[in-house]
């Protein structure tokens, strides 16, 4: 009997020490005594306007409301707030705002609200930023304590480690994303800006809300987004790209506006161009440019074989790399998506060589030269976006004994110079007819000066000229 007392104990004394546990891993308030609070930070998209409400919950450790709430608003264009010195019961409050903002895309004001959130512990820092990466943070910080039983740090430093992860800038995630800020001119700063530009580009504000809506709760439920909305993000992104540049200076001239002068750094390299999690790797920091141990060779007759040191930090390619989903590179090699020549009937006479890369050292074979006349072809390396870093540029003297090798047209080629012949035939055709009608050599009565240029006959002999100059072009 007693046997079974003292084990009957011991089944209850680890319950209510698993139940303990179980409560205190969600409560973080031991020790904390009522504090007073002096709360404030900004509010950015963009920045909010001045005169948007912004209101403060304080949660309990178990992130629930407790019940009481402030109210604040923006001071100014800059989307800053305070709401004073506030004591607080507990260090967990829920921020949230809803206003209009400065779109960077745009370079213009919003002609919608978009809300925003944020989740803090004050007694790590009592100056809280309310942005998007807060926004998409808060929810799953919310999830993770609600359903998964974690602490506000655990939830925290999770979400935290995620969201940025997400966008490939997990580099930056050592300062809570409630106090990145658009104005710092910090790599936090332009990370904040790449991925709001992201959910900002060609929506409009209905959309931006819908999709944050969207991002928010998948980011929720597991710390990641669905295989659709990554190609969504991959697409907005190569879309954006050509804008970056505008969009630096969109938000520069928007805070000399206010009297401000913000620095934004390069934002090229904030985004994951090749989806290998890591942004900015694919090239070169502007420091450091790509460059080549030499950057020409004088190759002989007889041809031979090259070793050319790469000096570059990031990986360089020899083909343009592409990024299955993203459609973005043509690789195609013909004319217009045409085979000019016929396949078998020799080629255009060029230098015949093989390349390698290999641990940054650009292997080059040249074989001998079988063309009469000096030629020349520029080998490109490849960053991972796809840009030339380098060239190395190859010219192989010629050899007076090659045999010539003439390559017939193929059916491609035939159409191709029929075409051009035509329209070119058409046009002399119709000059010369006008000619002898202007001179009078076949009387037109109709055909006397002055003649406009949308005289018919003028216009079609434009027509078929620039048909013909546009079949050489090709």
């Amino acid at each position: 009997m007693k046997v079974i007392l003292k084990k009957a104990v011991v089944v209850v004394t680890i319950g209510m020490m698993a139940m303990l546990q179980s409560c205190s891993s969600n409560d973080d308030l031991d020790g904390y005594t009522p504090t007073n609070f002096n709360v404030g930070g900004k509010v950015e998209k963009g920045p909010f306007v001045r005169g948007t409400a912004i209101q403060m919950q304080p949660l309990d450790a178990d992130l629930d409301e407790t019940g009481e709430s402030f109210t604040s608003t923006i001071t100014d264009n800059e989307g800053t707030f305070t709401f004073g010195s506030k004591l607080l019961k507990s260090p967990y409050v829920k921020l949230s705002a809803s206003g209009y903002y400065f779109n960077e895309v745009t370079g213009e004001l919003s002609k919608g609200t978009l809300a925003l959130n944020a989740v803090a512990n004050l007694q790590n820092a009592a100056d809280v930023n309310l942005n998007i990466l807060s926004h998409l943070k808060y929810q799953r910080v919310m999830n993770l304590v609600a359903k998964d039983g974690k602490s506000f740090k655990e939830a925290n430093n999770q979400a935290q480690e995620e969201v940025l992860k997400t966008f490939g800038l997990e580099k930056y995630a050592k300062t809570d994303v409630n106090h990145f800020s658009i104005t710092s001119g910090t790599d936090e700063a332009a990370a904040l800006i790449a991925v709001s530009s992201l959910i900002l580009y060609n929506r409009s504000e209905a959309q931006i809300t819908e999709y944050l809506s969207q991002l928010s709760e998948e980011f929720a439920e597991d710390g990641n987004f669905s295989e659709t909305t990554k190609l969504q993000i991959r697409k907005d992104m190569f879309s954006l790209e050509s804008k970056l540049p505008q969009i630096a200076e969109n938000i520069k001239k928007r805070y000399q506006e206010m009297g401000k002068e913000v620095a934004v750094k390069n934002l090229i390299y904030y985004f994951d161009w090749d989806g290998d999690g890591t942004a900015g790797n694919e090239i070169a920091p502007e420091n450091h440019p790509v460059s080549l141990e030499t950057n020409n060779i004088n190759v002989p007759m007889e041809g031979g074989s090259y070793e050319v040191k790469v000096n570059t930090t990031v990986p360089v390619y020899l083909e343009r790399p592409s990024i299955p989903g993203d459609d973005i590179y043509d690789n195609s090699t013909s004319v217009s998506g045409m085979e000019i020549y016929e396949t078998g009937s020799g080629s255009v006479p060029s230098i015949n060589y093989t390349k390698e890369l290999k641990n940054n050292i650009l292997k080059v074979v040249v074989k001998a030269a079988s063309f009469r006349k000096k030629q020349a072809v520029s080998i490109p390396l490849y960053d991972g976006m796809g840009n030339v870093v380098a060239r190395l540029n190859l010219t192989q003297q010629a050899n007076p004994n090659a045999e010539i090798i003439v390559p017939r047209l193929g059916r491609d080629g035939i159409a191709c110079v029929s075409e051009f012949m035509k329209s070119l035939a058409n046009a002399v055709t119709l000059e010369a007819q006008m000619n002898y009608r202007y001179t009078k050599i076949i009387n037109d009565p109709s055909f006397v000066a002055p003649i406009r240029s949308s005289e018919p006959n003028i216009h079609n002999c434009y027509i078929n000229s620039y048909q013909a100059l546009n079949m050489i072009a090709r």
